[in-house]
């Protein structure tokens, strides 16, 4: 293009590398009991869970976790 060769390169993908995304935080009206969706995202599969949490002397604890979908 106006003189300049154009060479096409391809996108690397790094396998090593996980993103994670919070999303869609939940606290209750009482602020005893919270959630937290994460996705994960590895080369071209991803997870999503929900994380509970609950308040018990002053500190939040984890409950568990259910898995919404692996693709």
């Amino acid at each position: 293009m106006n003189g300049y060769p154009i060479n096409l390169v391809s996108k690397e993908r790094n396998e090593n590398n996980v993103s994670i995304q919070f999303a869609n935080f939940f606290l209750d009206n009482s602020n005893m009991n919270s959630s937290i969706t994460v996705i994960k995202r590895r080369g071209i599969g991803v997870i999503s869970e929900i994380y509970y949490f609950k308040k018990s002397d002053g500190r939040w604890k984890y409950e568990g976790k259910d898995l919404l979908f692996i693709g």
